[in-house]
């Protein structure tokens, strides 16, 4: 599948360049990044590569061959908003198309998930609005998209983003107000979530072609062990090294926000919603969302719990299968802390299932029920994937600090190493 092509350009030549090499070093897989410090450098360019999605700062605005640009990029979304108010038969009926499941997941999601995030960037706010169903087309510009050089029959829009900087003593250009909005100061991960937001959004490029073969490991724990996550997490560090790993947590109240210090625009349910309803390419669904944690990625758990369990078992079902042959990762790691509808169908789906308990009377109940629970599905392929596992004791007030570091090279790394078949330890 063709890279998506990401051009920084700022007259700013040391910001531009080094977050045109993270994007590049960081999510190679999947995007390539470049960076321009004149426009005469960026129009030459075009002439010669496509171009995807272009980062505007300072020194672009006033360069008439890219304004040019961004105006027919306005004209055609107006055009096509015209049309939109002209044609609502036809939007009717692209909605019944939906399956049921499908748009039930939007109905029963909380207005807080859907919401628009007052945190996030002018722009990024109005694109939240038109995910939670807002009918803001005619009010909103939202995202404009404009043609590339045609080369014979091919053309291709681009996604210009205005790179804002707010220590610019400048007001905001009357044509950027038609564009996204990203705030030039921030972590380049931070970024590249925000393209992928707006950039799923316009659903540019064709879907990832489904793939075979992808590995997905279940983790749950009957006695709702307190190392459960740790588990699943250490597996997921332990695979990243040779594979890409996806760590996906279906948990009550999983508390990533408070040990990780993180303040999330989206999370799984946006995810799940994004991914379900079509809104565009998959691995650029989870890309808008995806956090890097020791080298693999995940999706930050649901922030309402509650509605896990609302989610029904079609739509879980679907939505692991969609991650498993679109979003371009190796191995899903699901990390399943309640049992969510369907929760038996999502165990079919994994290669190996993992049962982790701590030790001692109560935990040995908790496993010999769900061991009577399996016997009764009577289906002895799934019995022979799950690993029934007795957590080694460990000492919860070690873990303070640098958790993740102590999970890894301490004594449950090295069991989860032994686990996985991975070979531990430092030179």
């Amino acid at each position: 599948m063709r890279k998506i092509s990401i051009a920084v350009c700022d007259t700013d030549r040391t910001y531009g360049q080094k977050l045109g090499e993270w994007i590049s070093l960081e999510k190679g897989g999947r995007v390539c990044g470049s960076s321009f410090s004149t426009p005469e450098n960026f129009l030459e360019f075009q002439k010669k590569e496509e171009v995807d999605v272009v980062l505007l700062g300072s020194g672009f605005w006033e360069e008439p061959a890219i304004t040019a640009q961004m105006k027919e990029a306005v004209t055609e979304q107006n055009t096509a908003q015209e049309l939109k108010g002209i044609l609502p038969q036809n939007a009717l009926e692209v909605k019944k198309t939906l399956p049921q499941e499908v748009l039930k997941v939007k109905k029963e999601l909380p207005q807080e998930v859907l919401k628009v995030k007052k945190e996030l960037s002018r722009g990024d706010a109005e694109m939240e609005g038109i995910v939670s169903g807002e009918k803001a087309a005619a009010k909103t510009k939202g995202i404009c998209s404009g043609k590339m050089l045609q080369r014979g029959q091919d053309s291709r829009r681009i996604l210009w983003i205005y790179l804002e900087d707010p220590t610019a003593r400048q007001a905001l250009p009357d044509l950027a107000q038609n564009f996204p909005v990203i705030r030039k100061y921030q972590a380049a991960s931070q970024i590249v979530r925000e393209i992928f937001f707006y950039y799923q959004k316009l659903g540019i490029l064709e879907q990832e072609p489904a793939l075979t073969g992808r590995e997905i490991l279940g983790v749950y724990s009957p006695d709702h062990s307190i190392w459960q996550m740790p588990f699943a997490l250490t597996l997921a560090q332990t695979l990243s090294p040779k594979e890409r790993a996806l760590y996906v947590s279906f948990r009550e109240c999983a508390g990533f926000e408070e040990w990780l210090g993180e303040s999330y625009a989206r999370d799984l349910l946006d995810v799940m919603y994004l991914c379900l309803t079509g809104e565009g390419n998959i691995s650029d669904c989870v890309g808008s969302a995806v956090y890097t944690l020791e080298g693999f990625d995940y999706v930050p758990p649901a922030r309402d719990s509650e509605c896990l369990g609302e989610v029904s078992s079609r739509d879980y079902l679907q939505f692991i299968k969609l991650l498993a042959e679109k979003s371009g990762y190796d191995v899903l790691i699901l990390d399943l802390g309640m049992m969510v509808s369907g929760f038996f169908g999502l165990l079919e789906l994994c290669s190996k299932v993992y049962i982790v308990s701590d030790s001692g009377e109560l935990p040995g109940n908790a496993r010999k029920h769900f061991k009577q629970i399996v016997a009764r599905q009577d289906n002895v392929q799934l019995e022979q994937k799950i690993s029934y596992l007795q957590l080694p004791e460990m000492n919860e007030g070690f873990c303070r600090g640098e958790k993740m570091q102590q999970w890894i090279w301490g004594e449950l790394g090295d069991y989860t190493r032994r686990i996985a078949g991975v070979q531990g330890g430092t030179d």
